[in-house]
């Protein structure tokens, strides 16, 4: 039976009379927690949905001294962040991660971008995701005051920040796209980033003064502010235009930079991509509506989020010895960063049925979800299938079959409907990218990369006309259509 509208919410001592238990007893099974016979359990569930019970989550939370919910957070400003209707990377990060917290009864606080003030200081929260920190970042600031723990997404830069983090893989992204550049005729590329110390800035000028210098271009590199959006793109790619005439092609990082970018190569009657091609970082709304669209990257992000919000959980949890691993190793495509009392890079391969992390509420002993594998259960690539570490007092468990070891490095696919080059996840597996595996959208050109394509995860290329002054090489070395 239900409760009609109105009427009295049902209590646990209710469910405690219906099922002929003790209210600790009906505690115990709905929280998943104690010494109670699973068949016990059971009718104790099935009891409380029928009176249509709902534990008082608020009660809850004063008794856990939890607050249950997790912030993201970003120094980043929304002239970056966002995009149209600020629909962009931020917001992208943001759905992922709320959908990942929510199934493990966590709600997600959206920080608007925190640059000063005491914008984390008026929230209760449990700990926080800290997007892409720059060296001196005031969201990590506020949240190391308050003693809170955060995980980053995107390698923290500060010379004394350990906190763990999910690579975005800066360095790999500009390779990626000044590849695909020197191969469509590129001989004098530019690099515009932002004038600040995130990874993504970072990693990228050390990938292209490595790149320039191996392949004899002049370096040429630029810095905007973030906070001045597509005007400051348009502006710094104007004045470098005419600083540096001869420049056949401009990696633009941050999107917005990239669209004010081609405004300025219009302007400068400069033709795309026949005379400057344009590429950028983050394939999100701009770089698709761009006009001529953005060769741009796919960078993962709804995994990504979804790592870091299990990273941050696991930090919750309390489980100082839950996939830690014999040394340090540099993280892998889609893979989480190493720090204090965190999970190992590469170890847990999150977004593929396996969770890593354990619930735990005060004086509770911590357990896995139902068909998730325990925190450093896998290591992809690297020729180790189904291992699990062992955490203080749980026991691992490695989902069978669940890593293709060797997958290829390089990822490129194609703009459209959909990622192509992976394979579709079933119910606990991890996906794999089919080897050369492109399909074309309506009115765009695929491209595979040579080597195959890349890991679920890893950062993939997607052409757009911005880019391409020659048909595109398939994996078989055929070029479309010829």
């Amino acid at each position: 039976m239900t409760t009609s509208h109105g009427a009295r919410r049902p209590t646990i001592a209710d469910v405690a009379a219906a099922a002929s238990v003790s209210r600790t007893t009906v505690s115990h099974a709905l929280n998943g927690i104690g010494k109670v016979d699973p068949r016990t359990r059971e009718r104790i569930k099935k009891i409380a949905a029928e009176l249509g019970y709902r534990p008082n989550l608020r009660a809850q939370r004063l008794r856990r001294g939890q607050a249950k919910a997790i912030a993201l957070a970003s120094s980043m400003p929304f002239a970056v962040a966002g995009g149209p209707s600020r629909l962009g990377f931020y917001m992208e990060v943001a759905a992922a991660a709320a959908e990942r917290a929510l199934v493990h009864g966590y709600a997600l606080v959206l920080i608007p971008p925190v640059q000063s003030g005491s914008a984390l200081y008026s929230v209760d929260i449990d700990g926080a995701i800290v997007v892409e920190p720059e060296e001196d970042d005031a969201a990590v600031a506020q949240l190391r005051e308050r003693g809170l723990p955060y995980v980053a997404l995107g390698r923290p830069t500060a010379p004394d920040d350990d906190a763990p983090y999910v690579d975005l893989h800066g360095g790999r992204v500009v390779e990626l796209l000044l590849d695909h550049l020197r191969d469509q005729g590129a001989r004098s590329p530019a690099l515009v980033v932002g004038a600040g110390t995130r990874h993504s800035t970072v990693d990228a000028r050390a990938a292209y003064e490595r790149i320039a210098a191996a392949y004899g271009w002049p370096p040429i590199v630029a810095t905007a502010p973030e906070d001045g959006g597509e005007q400051a793109g348009y502006d710094r790619c104007a004045a470098l235009l005419a600083e540096h005439p001869g420049i056949d092609a401009l990696c633009v990082l941050v999107d917005a930079f990239a669209v004010g970018a081609v405004r300025a190569l219009r302007d400068g009657d400069r033709r795309i991509p026949d005379d400057v091609m344009v590429v950028t970082r983050y394939d999100g709304l701009r770089a698709r509506t761009c006009e001529p669209p953005l060769t741009a990257v796919d960078l993962g992000l709804d995994r990504a989020a979804a790592d870091a919000v299990e990273l941050l959980l696991a930090r919750l949890g309390a489980r100082p010895e839950a996939g830690r691993a014999a040394g340090p190793r540099e993280a892998g495509p889609g893979e989480m960063g190493p720090g204090a009392g965190s999970v190992e890079a590469g170890a847990t391969e999150v977004g593929s049925g396996v969770t890593g992390s354990a619930e735990k509420g005060l004086g509770e002993t911590g357990r896995a979800e139902a068909g998730a594998t325990e925190a450093g259960a896998t290591e992809v690539g690297s020729g180790v299938t189904g291992s699990a570490e062992k955490g203080s007092g749980e026991t691992g468990r490695a989902e069978a079959g669940s890593v293709e070891a060797g997958a290829a490095e390089t990822g490129v696919t194609e703009v459209g409907s959909g990622v192509t080059g992976s394979a579709e996840k079933g119910s606990g597996e991890t996906g794999r990218a089919e080897t050369g595996s492109v399909e074309a959208g309506p009115g765009e050109t695929g491209s595979a990369d040579a080597a195959g394509g890349a890991p679920d995860g890893a950062p993939r290329l997607v052409l757009r006309a911005s880019s391409l002054r020659r048909p595109p090489v398939a994996a078989d070395g055929m070029r479309p259509g010829g």
